[in-house]
């Protein structure tokens, strides 16, 4: 992709996240998953106490840690609120005129969403020579 990306152009940054966010969040998701299920064995030569156990179980189950769970509950309506606050990106992570508008250049293409990352490569390099044309 040298020569192709302007990281000072928004329309590639765009695209770029168009292309690429959904399989960047697929891959997030595998590596949080693998880590919130993994053991932390326990490190005897350590001064400081550092638990040992599987992420999701001590978070969930501070109790069998000898361990404080901060958690608390929290109303509906509270996080309702909270909503008001927050911007979900869409899960392609771009403008939704811009998500529009590239679903619209896919379809008229034949294009489809990338899986991989050499498809995802191809497809910005398409969109690009599209947007030019």
């Amino acid at each position: 992709m040298q020569g192709y990306f302007t990281c000072g152009n928004p329309m590639h940054i765009e695209c770029l996240r168009f292309c690429f966010m959904a399989i960047l969040q697929r891959d997030l998701d595998h590596i949080r998953k693998d880590w919130n299920t993994h053991n932390i064995r326990h490190q005897s030569k350590n001064v400081v106490e550092c638990p040992s156990g599987k992420p999701d179980i001590m978070f969930f189950n501070p109790e069998l840690y000898d361990a404080v769970d901060y958690k608390f509950p929290v109303e509906i309506d509270d996080i309702e609120a909270m909503k008001n606050f927050c911007e979900v990106p869409n899960k392609f992570g771009c403008r939704e005129d811009t998500l529009a508008h590239l679903m619209d250049l896919m379809r008229q293409g034949g294009k489809s969403i990338p899986c991989e990352t050499e498809e995802a490569v191809e497809l910005f390099l398409w969109v690009l020579q599209q947007l030019r044309a």
